[in-house]
Formats: C-alpha cells, structure tokens, sequence
C-alpha cells in the first residue's frame, strides 16, 4: 500500500501458542522437543518436508516433552508442526537432520 506495507500470504500465527525449543538442531536422529504452556492438552506432531509434503505424524502426545527418532528421512530442512485434537495450532518451527 501508500505506506509501504505489504502482504506476504504467510499466517501468522497467534501469540497464545506454545513455545517450542528442540535440541539438538541440527539432528544426526534424535531430537528431543520441549513444549512449554501445553496446558494440559493432547497434541499431535507432524513432520513435513520442503515440499510440504507430511512426512510423519504422532498423535497422543500427552507430556510436555517429546523425542523424535529419525528412521529413514533424507538430510535437510523439516518443518514441524503441533497441533491440539481440534487441530489448532500450537506451535511449529524447522528441523534440519543430518548424516549420523
């Protein structure tokens, strides 16, 4: 617009989702995922690829950590997403595996 601002068509996603921290990041196969304000919901973990394409997904998850063990993906960025049983968003962020 006139002011310079302009659409990206990116969602933002709300300020009341989880932070999430993962460690390590780089992976060489086991990434640990720590979710802070889960507030006591089941989540689900979805992993997609480059090409958005879900590449793993994990329901029932009911603690506030998460180990996620690489079993045949490719070296290279992931996208990770969590969402709650009505499918909103908690959190996401990127993981990138590597060569063990």
């Amino acid at each position: 617009d006139e002011n310079g601002n302009f659409t990206t068509g990116i969602r933002e996603i709300p300020n009341n989702v989880s932070s999430i921290s993962v460690y390590p990041n780089p992976s060489s196969g086991t990434a640990n995922f720590k979710i802070n304000n889960r507030q006591g919901k089941t989540l689900s973990f979805s992993l997609f690829d480059s090409r958005l394409l879900e590449m793993r997904r994990y329901e029932n998850i009911n603690s506030d950590e998460f180990t996620f063990i690489n079993n045949g993906l490719k070296d290279g960025a992931y996208f990770y997403r969590f969402t709650d049983i009505n499918y909103k968003v908690i959190g996401t962020g990127k993981l990138v595996l590597t060569e063990k």
